[in-house]
């Protein structure tokens, strides 16, 4: 009854907004897709995949492109994560040099990250350039990094195991048959490796999360791969990605639960890495 009565609240609600907003409502088909798959998936018990009021808000003060993409990102992560139940959830592009960037973190800390980027990412055995060219889009670390390599492999040692982090699962998405994105579900070892049947929901909802995400990915760019001496925080890509939506220092420090003196001190510094002057030109460098 409780699936029916949302059904029925999602049909009502996505016509409602078709009227106020074609791009909206083309999302919110997606979303729903994404929902119906994944309460057909999910185990008994389990919370529904999507908390569709957040979904279906839509912020006319960004652009539709932009919005899409947001409102569609937090989608497919929120779907993934009923179905898997991953303790962190990474986003990220995958360049034309087969190189992950503009990555988005979903319960990873910063610290954590800037460890990753900074020495790991070259070492790392679910690195698109290794794992991408496989046939199947949902690749587990037990299949690039059996249990007795693992000892042996300074990325289980340095990386994985100093925090803490139990099983990985990358999810690729392709467009046209080249991989573009994917995420990176990781859990803790308290939380145990992902079993057979989460990794079979997992194989089952990608080609959904693909359908629904690739649109949006499209219409918006992401940050170009740049020299490491030049390397931007998360933070500061953060902030990075708003300016391009169009997003004023004040809605910056609102959507970020930071102070406009802090975002603005934020922007002079990527100001003074990337070598331009404002914002216009902040974008150009990062995103054209």
């Amino acid at each position: 009854m409780r699936s029916a009565c949302t059904g029925r609240a999602f049909v009502a609600a996505s016509a409602a907004r078709q009227k106020e907003c074609p791009m909206a409502a083309r999302t919110i088909c997606r979303f729903g897709l994404i929902a119906r798959s994944s309460a057909r998936l999910r185990c008994r018990g389990r919370p529904l995949a999507i908390d569709m009021s957040a979904a279906m808000t839509h912020d006319p003060a960004r652009s539709d492109s932009a919005s899409s993409y947001a409102h569609a990102l937090r989608a497919c992560v929120g779907s993934l994560q009923a179905l898997a139940r991953p303790t962190a959830t990474v986003f990220y592009r995958i360049d034309a040099s087969g190189e992950p960037v503009d990555f988005e973190l979903f319960g990873m800390t910063a610290a954590m990250h800037r460890a990753y980027v900074s020495r790991y990412r070259p070492l790392d055995p679910l690195h698109p350039a290794r794992c991408a060219s496989q046939p199947g889009a949902v690749v587990t670390l037990a299949s690039q990094l059996p249990d007795e390599r693992r000892d042996a492999s300074s990325y289980w040692t340095g990386f994985l195991r100093r925090h803490g982090v139990a099983d990985v699962v990358e999810v690729l998405l392709r467009d046209g048959g080249a991989p573009v994105a994917a995420f990176s579900l990781l859990r803790l070892a308290g939380g145990g490796r992902y079993s057979a049947a989460e990794i079979a929901a997992l194989h089952a909802v990608q080609p959904v999360v693909e359908v629904a995400l690739l649109p949006p990915l499209r219409a918006v760019r992401g940050i170009r791969r740049i020299a490491c001496d030049v390397r931007l925080t998360h933070r500061e890509e953060q902030i990075a990605r708003l300016v391009r939506d169009g997003r004023s220092n004040k809605a910056i420090a609102r959507d970020l639960a930071l102070g406009q003196p802090t975002v603005k001190t934020h922007l002079l510094r990527m100001f003074r890495k990337l070598g331009v002057s404002n914002r216009t030109e902040l974008v150009g460098a990062l995103f054209l």
